[in-house]
């Protein structure tokens, strides 16, 4: 498993996929720390972490989001449903 050191150095766990992409973190007051998915200029999405422990994918393309058990779920979500700004 592939880790990525972010801002404020918190580690983000990430599929091996990943190496084309970059993740940045920055703090915001509703989410805490909202990690955001970069493919060059483009951003794909953001996840964050809830209350719960659950993982929340929220798409750039997409209107919805949705909760997984781990950050290389929701990453990989983002993955899939940016395929056209790939």
């Amino acid at each position: 498993m592939t880790q990525i050191l972010v801002e404020h150095q918190v580690v983000v766990p990430s599929i091996q996929i990943l190496d084309d992409y970059e993740i940045d973190g920055v703090e915001d007051r509703d989410f805490g720390t909202l990690y955001r998915l970069w493919k060059g200029w483009n951003l794909l999405g953001t996840f964050y972490q809830d209350r719960l422990g659950n993982w929340i994918a929220q798409p750039s393309l997409s209107t919805s989001s949705q909760r997984f058990d781990t950050a290389e779920q929701a990453q990989q979500e983002i993955i899939s449903k940016s395929g056209l700004l790939i």
